[in-house]
């Protein structure tokens, strides 16, 4: 139980905290991090395109269902990524509210972040894929990406974290009507 408040106590002043970063011209900046509100859903994850700054925080909220996140690579849409993120399943059978915690990432670099829902064929077949920080080239994208997980294969997840569960109050579980 120790463990558990203090390991919240530190989330939560980590998310309150403003950041060090180098900025574009090589000097160092001071910023509060932005959070970006993901949720993933049965209909799918939105937005599935978010712009985020290294520091920033990806907020996901889990809807009904069986639902995860788990970062993947562009070359292989719907498969575990070695040393990525993954939220494990998270079952919630309220259809009114949000499953009672929030997995949270920080971005600690500008690179492209590809993810995906892991559960049953929610990758595959619903194309519930996303991604942080989308390359600018244009030759990587998200409809590239969906378009390629649409290849039968397996879709897996590996248990590997990386991230944090912080529970929600009772007013951030509300869900709107989308």
């Amino acid at each position: 139980m120790r463990f558990t408040f203090f390991g919240l106590l530190s989330a939560a002043a980590a998310l309150a905290s403003p950041c060090q970063f180098c900025n574009e011209n090589g000097n160092f900046e001071t910023r509060r991090p932005s959070i970006t509100v993901v949720e993933v859903l049965p209909t799918g994850i939105f937005p599935n395109e978010v712009h985020a700054l290294v520091g920033d925080y990806i907020l996901f909220k889990f809807g009904d269902g069986l639902n995860s996140v788990v970062q993947g690579r562009y070359e292989s849409p719907c498969r575990s990524y070695q040393g990525g993120f993954s939220s494990g399943a998270i079952w919630n059978l309220d259809v009114e509210t949000y499953y009672p915690k929030a997995y949270v990432i920080q971005i600690t670099d500008a690179r492209p972040i590809w993810y995906y829902n892991g559960e049953e064929d929610k990758c595959r077949i619903g194309g519930h894929l996303a991604v942080i920080n989308p390359p600018a080239n244009g030759v990587e994208n998200l409809y590239s990406y969906l378009s390629r997980s649409r290849v039968p294969g397996i879709t897996d997840w590996k248990n590997q974290n990386k991230g944090v569960m912080l529970p929600l109050s009772e007013e951030a579980c509300q869900r709107k009507p989308r």
